[in-house]
């Protein structure tokens, strides 16, 4: 399977010196390695020596964690997923488009696929109105097949692997067949079901549904009592703690996963 990294066009460039420390997010290989081949150990601290430039000299990171995806796929040419990490950076700093080159990093944490999820939603809900935030979901495909709709009521269907769907109305029913889809939705009383493998859903609006094979990665936003709200997000992976496989669930009134009956 080819998977194609899409890069987006420099905007900007600004150098930036003795920066404070700041929290950003790093892609890695299966082996933990940055895009480079230089291997990190969780908790351990990286110098740099030399000027720091962005593509050049230092360790790089994107402060919105989806920004990542640019330059690691989410699945590579052998299958493996992408893993991620939250890092500490400071010192010399090169801004280069969306992504910083530092003089130091600490990677503090491992958050694996859910927490990435969960993050980069988290930092796009800081930012941008429900429609955006799908439309920004949207644009870190990376080399799939792209679905989208911002109707009411908008029916998707794929059965190719490595779909990507994304609706932003509400009432969208969406469904998918092939392996590795992925598939995203902001509107009201999203139904979502994915049957084939490896898939990553999520819903970040009220009264999102899903359905899955074992091992999908699901996210969904638990609201106030006005549904307009949100309060935390809930995240667990199909076959496990009580998800079943090929079951309908959405979120009780205390934000846990239910079986839809």
């Amino acid at each position: 399977m080819s998977k194609t990294v899409k890069k987006k066009a420099t905007k900007t460039k600004e150098i930036v010196t003795a920066a404070p420390v700041e929290i950003a997010y790093k892609a890695f290989t299966k082996d933990f390695a940055g895009y480079g081949g230089f291997k990190f150990e969780v908790g351990k601290e990286y110098e740099a020596q030399g000027e720091i430039k962005a593509c050049g000299n230092g360790f790089h990171t994107c402060e919105n964690p989806f920004d990542t995806l640019d330059y690691h796929p989410l699945v590579d040419s052998d299958g493996n997923t992408s893993r991620f990490g939250i890092a500490e950076v400071s010192g010399d700093c090169h801004v280069e488009g969306n992504k910083k080159a530092h003089r130091r990093i600490k990677v503090t944490a491992e958050i694996g696929l859910a927490g990435f999820l969960k993050a980069g939603i988290d930092f796009l809900f800081q930012q941008s109105e429900h429609k955006t935030i799908i439309e920004k979901i949207k644009d870190v495909a990376t080399g799939a097949d792209v679905e989208a709709s911002s109707g009411y009521n908008a029916k998707q269907a794929s059965s190719g692997d490595n779909a990507q769907q994304a609706s932003s109305g509400d009432n969208a029913k969406q469904a998918s067949s092939g392996n590795y889809a992925k598939q995203a939705s902001s509107g009201y009383n999203a139904q979502q079901e994915i049957t084939g493998d490896f898939g990553v859903l999520s819903s970040v609006h009220a009264r999102g549904k899903f359905k899955a094979k074992a091992g999908t990665l699901v996210s969904l936003v638990f609201f106030d009592k006005d549904e307009k709200t949100p309060i935390k997000f809930v995240t667990g992976k199909v076959g496990e703690n009580g998800l079943n496989p090929d079951t309908w669930y959405d979120l009780d009134a205390k934000g846990e996963f239910r079986e839809v009956v």
